[in-house]
């Protein structure tokens, strides 16, 4: 079972989620599970402010349905037995009296002070769940291909919940440590929620007035071969002009190998690279080095990965 410092969000997760859709909750390991804590944005979701719910014992679970309760609590008991984490969609009647659906995922975790407590996430899915009642009525194309667009929007915003909590994880160990174990485990974290075969971490290095790439660190996902240790050379930017221009720049790269000009290209083949996405970091606007990620196995550019990386703020690494 998983281990937390307490039963309050951090400011800097509390932070993140202040003015998002996803509402973030922390519940008791007792008969009715009241919440403990719950994210300032609750009140633009379902009309209560979060003391509604602090302050009264079964704020919460008073206000889901009747037929939808039973479940509700079957899964929050089945995550403190058997671990693990459970998704519940269930009814919940909002500030004007209207029923929504919510989807919640749930996971059991320990404080420090040895006591179980539940820690979840919660989403609106009443859009959804109304084109999925209609589309039982009237099994129309169009109406399945409504379900089909909510349920990977709420896939996305999941994986987005995802990126979050780690880019806000990766932050935290390099705030409290340089070393590079630190640098190591940040990049783990980012090779496991990105799902990419390569993470590296290279620097920017003056030697005789010309600058090269100088490894950090690399990360892989089983099965696949690190490249930065079996390096036979050492890369220079003076040889990489296109690559040079873009990242003293400060400008990403997020492209297939072969969409890229040589010799950038046939490097990266010679690595059997087939997609890459390189966000360059900075100290006062001063460029200091890049963090890579890479894809040996598919031609396309990093759908997701891409888009969410491209679009939010990153883990500083200029220190290294």
């Amino acid at each position: 079972m998983e281990k937390s410092a307490g039963s309050r969000f951090s400011d800097d997760i509390e932070e993140l989620f202040s003015s998002g859709t996803v509402i973030l909750f922390i519940c008791a390991a007792t008969s009715d599970f009241p919440i403990l804590s719950v994210s300032q944005n609750v009140e633009d979701i379902l009309g209560f402010p979060p003391s509604y719910f602090s302050e009264q014992e079964n704020g919460w679970s008073d206000r889901i349905h009747p037929d939808d309760k039973k479940e509700v609590f079957a899964q929050f008991r089945s995550v403190l037995n058997e671990g693990g984490t459970a998704i519940n969609e269930y009814r919940f009647k909002a500030k004007g009296g209207e029923y929504i659906w919510l989807r919640d995922e749930i996971k059991a975790i320990e404080n420090e002070d040895g006591n179980e407590l539940i820690y979840g996430s919660s989403i609106d899915i009443t859009e959804r769940k109304k084109a999925e009642i209609a589309l039982k009525e009237n099994k129309t194309e169009e109406l399945k291909q409504e379900v089909t667009r909510r349920e990977e929007a709420e896939k996305k915003l999941q994986k987005r919940l995802e990126y979050e909590k780690v880019i806000s994880q990766c932050s935290k160990l390099l705030l409290e440590s340089n070393s590079s174990k630190a640098v190591k485990k940040s990049l783990e974290l980012l090779q496991d929620v990105t799902e990419t075969d390569r993470v590296f971490l290279y620097k920017n290095r003056e030697i005789d007035n010309e600058l090269y790439l100088e490894p950090v660190s690399e990360v892989t996902k089983a099965g696949v071969e690190p490249i930065v240790e079996n390096l036979d050379r050492k890369f220079k930017y003076s040889d990489l002009p296109w690559l040079h221009e873009k990242l003293s720049s400060l400008k990403k790269i997020h492209a297939r190998t072969d969409e890229l000009p040589d010799p950038e290209q046939s490097i990266l083949q010679d690595q059997q690279v087939e997609s890459i996405l390189v966000i360059p970091f900075s100290v006062e606007n001063e460029w200091k080095g890049y963090i890579g990620f890479a894809d040996t196995q598919k031609k396309t550019k990093m759908g997701r990965t891409g888009n969410f990386v491209t679009k939010n703020s990153f883990p500083n690494y200029s220190c290294f």
